[in-house]
């Protein structure tokens, strides 16, 4: 998939990216399968996709993660920060490059890692966003957490099924809305069917 992607993937885009990880942002914010997790910078940003869905039956949640308390537990040895990219110690955590013979099919790097991304596309630029990638261990980065009691800081922040159409409309009046966040025809076609259909009446 990484490798199709990035053949075909390059056509529709004015920057391609410079590097491998940054290629893995990329396909994550239009959809294809990645190791990495979506995070903002934003809590409004992080209310949007917690409520985008209006199903009132089930309760939401915005998880709160800090970052460089992950990455010092998962032994990054680079102190209180979040790196970008091109930093080394990614190197572990994608294939191999797709004009290798040698195809590698598997990931070295074990534990998740919080990592900054380039602002490559409008879409990563809107959404404030930050990613955490993941390696060949498969635990879940709450059970990760709680492995390691109060080394990782990450609150999850509950939200009652019935306040979500509510908060979506109120995030709409701020601002925050489809055409906001995913700032190109598609975003604008979903906020417009969204305003005037019955989901925001008030």
């Amino acid at each position: 998939m990484v490798r199709d992607f990035r053949l075909r993937g390059s056509a529709y885009m004015d920057r391609v990216p410079i590097d491998r990880v940054t290629w893995l942002f990329v396909m994550q914010h239009y959809g294809l399968p990645t190791r990495l997790l979506d995070w903002t910078e934003s809590y409004l940003v992080a209310l949007f996709f917690a409520v985008q869905n209006d199903d009132q039956a089930a309760d939401a949640a915005a998880w709160i993660l800090e970052p460089w308390s992950l990455n010092e537990v998962s032994d990054l040895n680079i102190g209180q920060t979040v790196p970008t990219s091109n930093v080394s110690i990614f190197d572990e955590y994608y294939t191999r490059d797709v004009d290798s013979l040698d195809i590698k099919r598997k990931v070295t790097g074990a534990f998740p890692l919080a990592v900054r991304p380039s602002r490559s596309t409008p879409r990563i630029v809107a959404q404030r966003g930050m990613f955490t990638i993941h390696g060949c261990e498969k635990v879940s980065l709450h059970n990760y957490a709680q492995k390691h009691g109060k080394s990782i800081q990450l609150e999850k922040i509950a939200i009652e099924g019935k306040a979500r159409s509510s908060l979506k409309k109120e995030l709409h009046l701020a601002g925050v809305s489809s055409s906001s966040l995913f700032p190109d025809l598609e975003g604008l076609s979903k906020e417009i069917h969204y305003r005037y259909s019955k989901a925001f009446v008030w």
